[in-house]
């Protein structure tokens, strides 16, 4: 891969130019060598979905603890265990859905009746405000170690991408600092990096907002034997590198293809049905890939010189070929967030441990 540096004191001219990829059958991709997988077995079944991870291992998400009635926040670490978030806390309800996690433990929530914000370990909240307090309708998406958070909010009518400053207070994302907001398509998230990188997606592709407050929309895939309908990136590192999926139709059942914005001007097609949701500074990418045939998922990873893995599984023999995998999050450590289904269709959230690539 070629990495090429541009000022962002101005914003790139967007070119439709695509670098394929060969496409491989799932029967013939390895697995990942030296890379383990462990179970968080207290996050077992599908009580809880697990959305988050940070670099001291701890793993956030929501779920209803059994009980039928409204979800609640947890945080899982590996000194502590499982913590429910939100007992008492909330002014107006227990309610929450935890969306994120940075180094210092701040988890992001969003919480019932438009409430949202930032728990610390010791229980205390920051309160996020929305943009407008006539229509207080947001949602938050990630946060990055400086406590800084992104996400969308509607105002006068818009959906627009918004940022939270560490104490809470809201600003939307305005082009080169000018007049005109950043409209977004809030169902799909905003990302945020520690470098200050921000992906989101606009009406039918997506943007990197750079630190110096330029945006970079991003070029468009065009996939031979496809019909693209829209291109979302799904996360963002530290160098304003991008991934995800363009949505397709036509000519297979290969509903969305996984895609990365590697250089500014070019997509590439990772040539693979799925959504690649994570990269590492180093252009690693993380993915669940889909058959084409069945729809059936499995975990992989593209390393920074295209060969492409499997990440492990749990079983052996051919009930390994059986299972089913996703990832959904990662961290700066080596570590990937996920999930198993094994051949017996028994569900499990899992932490992969990766070797250096």
């Amino acid at each position: 891969m070629l990495l090429v540096a541009c000022s962002d004191a101005t914003t790139p001219t967007v070119t439709r130019q695509l670098e394929a990829a060969v496409s491989t059958p799932n029967s013939t991709i390895p697995f990942l060598p030296g890379a383990r997988v462990s179970v968080l077995t207290v996050l077992d079944g599908t009580i809880w979905d697990a959305v988050a991870l940070n670099d001291l291992g701890e793993v956030v998400g929501w779920g209803n603890n059994g009980s039928g009635t409204s979800d609640q926040s947890f945080q899982w670490t590996p000194s502590f265990g499982l913590k429910i978030l939100g007992s008492g806390m909330l002014e107006d309800s227990n309610a929450s859905e935890a969306v994120s996690v940075n180094n210092s433990a701040q988890v992001l929530f969003i919480g019932a009746n438009a409430r949202m914000g930032v728990w610390d370990w010791q229980g205390n909240v920051r309160f996020l405000r929305p943009l407008s307090s006539f229509n207080p309708g947001c949602t938050p998406w990630q946060i990055n170690d400086a406590g800084v958070s992104v996400g969308g909010c509607t105002a006068g009518g818009l959906s627009l991408a918004t940022v939270w400053t560490k104490s809470g207070n809201p600003d939307a994302l305005f082009i080169s600092g000018g007049s005109t907001p950043v409209q977004v398509d809030i169902q799909y998230p905003l990302e945020i990096s520690d470098s200050n990188y921000i992906a989101g997606p606009l009406a039918r592709d997506g943007f990197v907002f750079t630190p110096t407050k330029q945006l970079r929309e991003l070029p468009f895939p065009t996939i031979s034997g496809f019909t693209v309908n829209e291109a979302r990136p799904l996360a963002v590192n530290n160098h304003g590198q991008a991934v995800g999926f363009a949505s397709t139709a036509g000519g297979s059942t290969c509903f969305r293809r996984a895609v990365a914005w590697l250089t500014p001007g070019q997509v590439t097609d990772l040539g693979f049905c799925g959504s690649a949701t994570g990269i590492t500074d180093d252009a690693t990418i993380f993915a669940t890939r889909e058959d084409s045939a069945t729809g059936a998922q499995w975990a992989v990873v593209r390393t920074n010189a295209g060969v492409l893995y499997r990440l492990p599984g749990l079983e052996g023999g051919t009930a390994l070929n059986e299972e089913r995998s996703s990832v959904v999050a990662l961290n700066h450590v080596g570590k990937a967030l996920g999930g198993i289904v094994t051949s017996a269709s028994v569900p499990h959230t899992v932490i992969w441990t990766l070797p250096a690539l």
